[in-house]
């Protein structure tokens, strides 16, 4: 039925100083701002080292008053990471969310007009490698301080909600969000070798997903993606009903409703997780 309507890794302190000793690998540690970051109000920043010896960095913005806080982490689409992923952060640590926006690969050529990524990872897409990188990367996030490990929920778009889905279908529990997701490569003329058809794979889903679409959306085209998904995660039979919402407008979709049902859906999730 479908509803439509850590590696572990130790966290550094405020001051960047490693948590005690003995300390698994890797470690994330809090680093200056990169070039092109214009923080949408207080933040952080912090620095993962990966399977393939690159370097995730991410942007934390804290919810206010004490912790841990339930937590949402972003991962943007091809462009790669720029201020309007800032600005969405800031939005949901207004909500009361801690909000953790991740560099998961570097765009190329360089000098690149949105926010460096230090080392980052190469841009390979929905792909088996880049799964390891975000593994790491969620796995740091459940160890940053502040953060409830236990209420953690993954937001991607595009090609992010494509690589949060992946990563789900390897079994990990976090709750996901995915904005006109590319799940089948096929389906996509800017395909890059390598990526990996999720599909198949979504037997292996277990949180609970949100899919929402632009009904309007010729880039990714969402009968074939997020519908074809939820079909797929509500055949297997091994998680939630997933909730696909489509909305007027092309694969940018960013109102406040998408916002506001984000926002809902996580809200309740995280409510009933582990």
């Amino acid at each position: 039925m479908v509803v439509t309507a850590a590696a572990f890794v130790t966290a550094c302190s405020a001051q960047g100083t490693p948590a005690s000793s003995p300390t698994p690998w890797p470690v994330a540690i809090r680093v200056s701002a990169p070039a092109g970051a214009a923080p949408q109000g207080p933040s952080t920043f912090w620095r993962v080292a990966t399977p393939s010896h690159a370097y995730v960095t991410m942007e934390k913005y804290d919810a206010q008053g004490s912790g841990p806080h339930p937590t949402v982490v972003l991962f943007p689409g091809s462009p790669g990471w720029g201020a309007a992923d800032e600005s969405s952060a800031a939005r949901w640590a207004a909500r009361g969310f801690t909000a953790i926006a991740v560099c998961w690969f570097r765009v190329e050529p360089v000098p690149y007009t949105g926010i460096d990524c230090p080392g980052g990872p190469p841009f390979t897409g929905v792909s088996s490698r880049a799964l390891r990188e975000v593994k790491a990367a969620v796995e740091a996030v459940h160890r940053l301080p502040g953060v409830d490990p236990t209420r953690v929920a993954l937001v991607g778009f595009s090609r992010g909600g494509g690589i949060v889905a992946l990563l789900a279908a390897t079994g990990w529990p976090d709750p996901v969000v995915t904005v006109s997701g590319l799940f089948d490569p096929k389906t996509f003329s800017g395909r890059l070798a390598g990526e990996r058809n999720v599909l198949p794979l979504a037997g292996g889903i277990r949180a609970p997903t949100l899919l929402q679409y632009g009904r309007d959306d010729t880039f990714v085209p969402w009968r074939t993606n997020s519908r074809s998904l939820a079909r797929a995660v509500a055949a297997a039979g091994h998680a939630p009903a997933p909730v696909v919402l489509g909305y007027p407008g092309g694969h940018g979709i960013s109102s406040q409703q998408v916002i506001d049902d984000e926002y809902q859906f996580v809200a309740r999730t995280l409510r009933h997780t582990r």
